[in-house]
């Protein structure tokens, strides 16, 4: 039996017993399986996918061009005709064989538990790594606009996941007092959201524990100028109150 792995986290790749086969397959193609595995479990009717992917063309080409993908799609996926099809289609349909043993990373995250409570440390750790970049980071096709507009919605969503995961485990962090991690964490989400006040509060607080005033003045300067060049406001003045305390007993001007 076959065995598919697929990696929608970052830059998308597609492996068919430990192969990779992105570079078997057209844009479209590949496009193609990307969207069916990151909606494991629907249906989609062959007029939706063939106006998807050649929307551009008329109904007959279309249709052609979605009958000849999925034919040059299964020929690399499903070419030893013993195995179950990873792909399953009819006159109507096409849709991911839900039988099949395949991996899919997104899966992790579709399940995630929002509730700190319920969620291990190690758990929110895999989940962290798990996450190698933005949901089909670098990936579009050409004139797919309703494909690549999908991509950015998906984009959006998984990112927040992902913040929520670091933002969990910073909570973690913060209990053990573990302010290494905490900074390498606040680093990560800050660069997702660079408008966030808190995230910055937090991350200077962090600095001062460990005694890193010059990194803590660092991030002070760095705050202020983002929001200055964004948004052309100021920080808020409980946030400019920090610059007293990474003054205090120090050098710093």
């Amino acid at each position: 039996m076959k065995n598919f792995k697929i990696f929608l986290l970052g830059n998308p790749q597609i492996y068919v017993n430990k192969e990779n086969i992105n570079d078997k397959l057209s844009s479209k193609a590949f496009g193609l399986l990307l969207y069916l595995a990151a909606n494991r479990g629907k249906k989609f009717s062959r007029d939706k996918l063939a106006d998807m992917f050649w929307g551009e063309s008329g109904y007959e080409s279309s249709s052609y061009n979605l009958r000849y993908n999925l034919w040059a799609l299964k020929k690399v996926i499903d070419d030893d005709g013993n195995s179950e099809k990873l792909i399953i289609s009819d006159k109507n349909s096409i849709s991911i064989n839900p039988n099949v043993e395949c991996s899919i990373d997104i899966d992790e995250y579709i399940d995630f538990d929002f509730n700190v409570e319920n969620t291990g440390i190690d758990r929110l750790i895999f989940l962290k790594n798990l996450y190698r970049g933005n949901f089909l980071e670098s990936f579009i096709v050409k004139k797919c606009f309703d494909f690549n507009d999908w991509i950015f919605f998906e984009r959006e969503k998984y990112q927040r996941i992902y913040f929520k995961v670091l933002d969990n485990l910073l909570n973690r962090y913060s209990k053990n007092e573990d302010f290494q991690n905490s900074i390498e964490l606040l680093n990560e989400m800050i660069k997702i959201n660079p408008l966030n006040e808190d995230l910055y509060e937090k991350l200077i607080r962090n600095y001062l524990k460990i005694g890193d005033r010059n990194r803590a003045m660092h991030v002070y300067k760095k705050c202020i100028s983002v929001l200055r060049e964004e948004l052309n406001i100021s920080p808020k003045e409980s946030f400019k109150l920090l610059y007293s305390e990474i003054c205090d007993n120090s050098d710093i001007p």
